[in-house]
C-alpha cells in the first residue's frame, strides 16, 4: 500500500539537517529527531563523532541509516503506515513526526468517529477501513487531518507568542500535497 521512502523524503522537506535554535521547544535536532524528546537515540553519539572530527553529518550512511530507522520504528510503524493508502499514510506520518503519534492518531479517530484515546488498535483501524470505503475515501480523510492540523499550530501560535516564528512554516507543510 503505502511507500515508507516516499513519506519520509516528504517530511524531509521540513525536517532538514541540524539545528539548534534556542526558540526551538525540541531544543538540538537532526533531521527532526530532538535530543530533549529522544536523548536515548543512538544518532546522538554519531552526531557527536562527526561534530567533532567536524565531517558533514548530512553525508554520513551511519547516520542516515539511524535515522531512517528511527522514524521507520518510532513513527511509520506505530501509525501502522504499511496497511494504510500512501496518502493517508503519508498525511498521518508527518503529522505523527510534527505533532506526536498520540496527536495524530487522536486526529485520525476524530476523522474516523471512534473514541479518541492515541492508540491505533484495531477499532481505530476498522473505522479508518470503513471510513475509506464508504465516506468519502482517502482524499477526503487527508483533507480532515489538514484542518486539524491547521488548528492546532493556530493554537499553539495564539497560546505562545514564541512559536509565532514557526506558523507559516507549519502552515505550509499542512497544506502540502500528498500526491
Amino acid at each position: 500500500m503505502a511507500d515508507f521512502k516516499s513519506a519520509l523524503a516528504r517530511t524531509f522537506r521540513y525536517e532538514g539537517g541540524y539545528s539548534n535554535d534556542p526558540a526551538d521547544r525540541g531544543g538540538e535536532t537532526y533531521r527532526g529527531i530532538s535530543r530533549k524528546n529522544f536523548p536515548e537515540w543512538e544518532g546522538w553519539v554519531t552526531i557527536g563523532n562527526l561534530k567533532y572530527a567536524n565531517l558533514s553529518m548530512d553525508g554520513n550512511r551511519q547516520l542516515q541509516a539511524q535515522v531512517e530507522s528511527f522514524y521507520r520504528r518510532r513513527f511509520w510503524d506505530p501509525i501502522k503506515g504499511d496497511s494504510l493508502p500512501d496518502p493517508v499514510a503519508r498525511e498521518l506520518f508527518d503529522c505523527a513526526v510534527n505533532c506526536g503519534i498520540g496527536t495524530a492518531v487522536r486526529f485520525l479517530q476524530k476523522a474516523v468517529g471512534v473514541p479518541q484515546d492515541g492508540g491505533f488498535g484495531p477499532e481505530t483501524f476498522r473505522a479508518v477501513t470503513a471510513y475509506l470505503l464508504h465516506s468519502g475515501g482517502a482524499n477526503a480523510l487527508v483533507q480532515n487531518l489538514k484542518s486539524q492540523r491547521r488548528e492546532r499550530y493556530l493554537q499553539i501560535a495564539a497560546n505562545d507568542p514564541t512559536q509565532q516564528k514557526f506558523l507559516k512554516g507549519w502552515l505550509r507543510r499542512a497544506d502540502e500535497s500528498v500526491a
